[in-house]
């Protein structure tokens, strides 16, 4: 047996083991929910993508390297994005049931144009000084208590910046998300500058 197929059926094995030890009947449920799935995929995607698989075209979206230089991924196309229509690999698409998808980048291009960031991440809508919501906001993504001195928040602000700056990614997507959360961080901190006074 290839060491890509062994590799993979040892993974499978490790979730299947890691499955049928979870509490109570978590194993059911969770069979419940993905079994359809898999199904549904293997009997829909595998002609689509043994057809597009033997026309041997390559992924066409971009990724980052360490350094932050852009390549084209070499991976084998499986799928066509259904926005872009450009051809994309497994590891760089939302992929539906029937084997068909769209691909990082157009996600990432509709989160961005829509402002879609997770109910809870959104900052609060402001009108002048911040108000309590704001600044329990702002604590939270901080990750600052209420006691906090000035200067605790000052430190937790470099923290927070530094860990969700955009240029660690390498990833297009991930960056969307990342740039998303450094501006959080960057609004909470002023949010928090104009609750303690303007402390610089």
């Amino acid at each position: 047996m290839p060491q890509p197929v062994r590799s993979l059926f040892d993974q499978a094995a490790s979730f299947l083991g890691a499955l049928g030890q979870a509490p109570g009947q978590v194993h059911v449920r969770v069979w419940r929910e993905i079994s359809p799935w898999l199904r549904d995929l293997m009997q829909l995607a595998g002609v689509k993508w043994l057809e597009r698989l033997a026309a041997d075209v390559k992924c066409q979206v971009a990724r980052r390297d360490k350094d932050g230089v852009a390549h084209v991924c070499l991976n084998a196309s499986v799928l066509e994005c259904l926005v872009c229509h450009r051809p994309i690999c497994i590891r760089h698409a939302f992929i539906d049931s029937s084997g068909e998808g769209v691909c990082f980048p157009c996600v990432g291009t509709q989160m961005h144009a829509t402002g879609h960031v997770p109910k809870d991440h959104e900052p609060p809508k402001s009108n002048g000084k911040p108000d309590g919501e704001e600044i329990g906001w702002a604590r939270k993504t901080l990750k600052v208590k209420a006691s906090a001195s000035w200067d605790d928040v000052r430190a937790a602000w470099r923290k927070q910046s530094a860990k969700h700056h955009p240029d660690r990614v390498q990833d297009d997507d991930a960056k969307i998300k990342a740039e998303a959360k450094f501006k959080d961080v960057q609004k909470a901190f002023e949010m928090l500058k104009q609750h303690y006074g303007g402390n610089k």
